[in-house]
């Protein structure tokens, strides 16, 4: 799998020896196969990597361990959950993430393997146990979900949507498990789609981000107002957040009616939930300029959210 996924790499050699280590130039694990061929390896469980370690481990491997550039492998396994990894591509990294462990873990090679090793055992059935909690959002009343279960829901409405982010939000409230829509921009700042779910409530909900100071209070009210006027054109159900905390980032309206779709038997609906939130990206890019804003970094959303406690 590891050579397949580096297609600039030696053809998969009829592997002899392997020999690890650990901390080399404060890499995770370098392994050496046929004392010929390195193996960067960047271990997260849940965690991502910071900007610029791989880049450092990249060019410790280079510029270190004296073997060409085609016979240095990096990969970056993720057991955890992560919502974007196009850094970790940029810098070279091969993406393992928990899938596909367990496709090798659970197939035939994986399964001969588990036999004879109990620690790669309770591993791979440790992963399964964490995967089945993730997809529980699917078969699970949504006031049972845990906090993977809302992690797969995120997650999921990302992957239905192909664009945003969502990441675990940490604030006085408690934390939520976000999903960031795409941002458009207005004239004096930018406008987005929220999702927060929490084992205290969920909801949908319009931010803006303001970019001077001096003019939050009028810029949060006005269009909290704008935004309710002009939903119920669009046949949207959207509310006035009740009272709009000032800050950098506000949340200027709320969905009317419980969030997400659900059942008769309180089951999410993913179709129909998504659809709702493609209404409401639909809905805010009315206001968007022609010069529409790109998505920033992950970490500046989540920093601005995490300051700015929504109500």
């Amino acid at each position: 799998m590891i050579f397949a996924r580096h297609t600039a790499s030696p053809p998969s050699p009829c592997i002899q020896t392997v020999d690890i280590f650990r901390q080399e130039g404060r890499i995770d694990i370098l392994a050496w196969v046929n004392q010929d061929i390195a193996i960067v390896i960047e271990d997260k469980v849940g965690t991502k990597q910071s900007r610029t370690q791989l880049g450092r481990y990249r060019e410790h491997a280079e510029t270190q361990l004296g073997r060409p550039v085609s016979h240095i492998l990096f990969v970056y396994i993720q057991s955890g959950d992560q919502s974007d990894y196009s850094p970790v591509h940029l810098d070279g990294y091969a993406v393992f993430n928990r899938s596909d462990l367990l496709a090798l873990f659970e197939g035939r090679i994986g399964t001969d393997a588990r036999a004879t090793n109990q620690i790669l055992d309770d591993f791979a059935i440790r992963l399964r146990q964490i995967e089945d909690q993730v997809q529980s959002y699917a078969v699970k009343p949504v006031e049972n979900w845990g906090a993977r279960a809302r992690i797969g829901f995120v997650s999921r409405l990302k992957s239905e949507l192909g664009v945003g982010q969502w990441d675990y939000v940490n604030n006085k409230a408690g934390g939520f498990y976000g999903y960031f829509g795409k941002r458009i921009r207005l004239d004096d700042g930018a406008m987005y789609l929220q999702v927060e779910m929490s084992a205290r409530e969920n909801k949908l909900c319009i931010k803006i981000d303001v970019k001077d100071d001096d003019r939050t209070k009028h810029f949060g009210h006005r269009w909290s107002k704008r935004c309710v006027a002009d939903s119920r054109k669009q046949g949207l159900f959207v509310l006035e957040p009740g009272r709009i905390r000032v800050g950098q980032t506000m949340t200027v309206a709320k969905n009317e009616k419980p969030f997400p779709v659900t059942d008769e038997h309180g089951y999410v609906d993913i179709t129909a939930t998504v659809e709702l939130l493609r209404s409401w990206q639909s809905f805010i890019e009315l206001y968007a300029r022609v010069d529409d804003a790109p998505l920033p970094p992950l970490d500046a959303i989540v920093e601005g959210v995490a300051a700015n406690v929504s109500l």
